[in-house]
């Protein structure tokens, strides 16, 4: 159970790392329970940072829903944009619940939704930033729900 939830984020990680490039890899650094990877992806200046803590990404919207008990929290960086993610002790329906009532609250438009069984993938569009909401059920117990957020420059 626990190895398909450390693939999952893993998976993502690398994707998210591939898709920005070939770089070099910088300034790794760990403090206790909290470490943090710096991974430069060009010349002029662009970087990816990794960060495996309890925190937010500095500028990552305080609106936007992080349902209370959540754990494995691990949070994705560039300059372009955010992503954090987590596994959350609650029911997938719930969860959608939340994430879909925060949509429509928020205001964003030009959305987009995939539901197949217990898998969404939801976007919208709000002030020339992009939502991405993914939810899913890794595990056979159907009350741990793993959610990954990306906040980013609107993409076009």
């Amino acid at each position: 159970m626990l190895k398909k939830q450390s693939l999952a984020v893993i998976l993502v990680i690398l994707g998210c790392i591939s898709l920005a490039g070939c770089g070099n890899g910088s300034n790794n650094s760990s403090e206790g329970d909290q470490s943090t990877i710096e991974y430069k992806v060009s010349e002029d200046g662009g970087n990816i940072s990794l960060s495996a803590e309890d925190a937010l990404p500095e500028g990552f919207p305080k609106e936007i829903p992080i349902i209370e008990g959540s754990f494995s929290q691990v949070a994705l960086s560039s300059d372009s944009s955010m992503t954090v993610s987590y596994d959350v002790k609650k029911s997938f329906k719930e969860v959608l619940k939340v994430y879909k009532d925060y949509y429509k609250s928020a205001g964003y438009t030009d959305m987009q939704e995939i539901l197949i069984d217990d898998s969404y993938s939801g976007t919208g569009v709000r002030d020339g930033k992009q939502l991405l909401v993914t939810l899913s059920v890794v595990t056979d117990d159907p009350n741990l729900t793993s959610v990954s957020l990306t906040y980013q420059d609107e993409v076009k």
